[in-house]
């Protein structure tokens, strides 16, 4: 039911970079015009917006420049990528201003000379990718329920998999991921609690080098949670979740306890 034609794809896309321009009106960003699937972005601390999205087994890349009205030519990242949902895209972008692609099962670097050399991590569907303050890339993915593989800063390799969470009732897991400043790693998502689907959270504390028990972030009371919560941090660190299942709600993590749950507009069943 996932699997996407070109045409759909080609929708996708340009949905998304409709939405984009709308949200920069004032750059008159010029349309790409190009085909692909599940797309992903990131700003580095310059302000540029990074892009990387699938098409026909490969994951491409283009660059808009800062205050620019038109993305660079697109490049293939010499990694590759799922037909459907399970190992979409991702993009990141360390403090040297290094573009790390996770495209598929395959990993590349972009610097100032062009695409290194691909490598595989060794992650699993689901994967979503993001770099801590200290430049070290982190992987979150399903494997064991919930795995993790974390590449030191200047390191040519991922270290071991590590699970760091085993405590629910399935494997559907669909995480997403993302690092503080302080070197911290927060990741949400989806499992049973016991018996109906939550969201759930765990931290990696940079002091302790241990991922904390899983906390329970966005049933409330609600009969059920699908698939693809969000997780971003706000200025201040405070990590915000995003869950989609029916209406499109949002909950956020204050004095270590999660508040209430807030509806801020409608969704579809399944959505992310």
């Amino acid at each position: 039911m996932y699997r996407m034609n070109s045409f759909r794809s080609a929708l996708i896309l340009g949905a998304f970079l409709l939405a984009l321009t709308a949200a920069f009106a004032g750059a008159q960003i010029k349309p790409i015009g190009t085909q692909g699937a599940y797309p992903d972005i990131q700003l580095d601390k310059a302000g540029n917006l990074h892009l990387v999205y699938g098409r026909l087994g490969k994951t491409y890349y283009r660059k808009l420049a800062k205050s620019a009205g038109v993305f660079t030519a697109e490049e293939s990242t010499g990694c590759s990528a799922s037909n459907d949902h399970q190992k979409q895209p991702d993009v990141a972008i360390d403090s040297k201003g290094v573009v790390h692609v996770l495209g598929g099962s395959i990993y590349n670097t972009r610097t100032a000379s062009g695409w290194g050399k691909p490598i595989i991590p060794g992650v699993n569907r689901d994967h979503h990718m993001t770099v801590d303050g200290s430049d070290n890339v982190w992987v979150v993915y399903r494997g064991l329920q919930l795995t993790a593989r974390m590449k030191a800063a200047n390191a040519t390799a991922f270290g071991a998999a590590t699970n760091i969470f085993s405590g629910g009732g399935t494997d559907h897991v669909y995480p997403d991921i993302t690092a503080g400043s302080d070197g911290s790693v927060h990741v949400v998502f989806r499992m049973r609690n016991p018996s109906n689907y939550d969201c759930a959270y765990v931290r990696y504390d940079p002091k302790t080098k241990k991922w904390a028990p899983a906390e329970w972030a966005c049933l409330n009371g609600y009969a059920k949670v699908e698939e693809g919560p969000h997780i971003a941090l706000d200025r201040h660190g405070t990590p915000w979740v995003a869950i989609p299942e029916g209406g499109l709600r949002l909950n956020h993590r204050t004095g270590g306890k999660w508040n209430s749950i807030q509806t801020i507009g409608a969704a579809h069943t399944r959505d992310e």
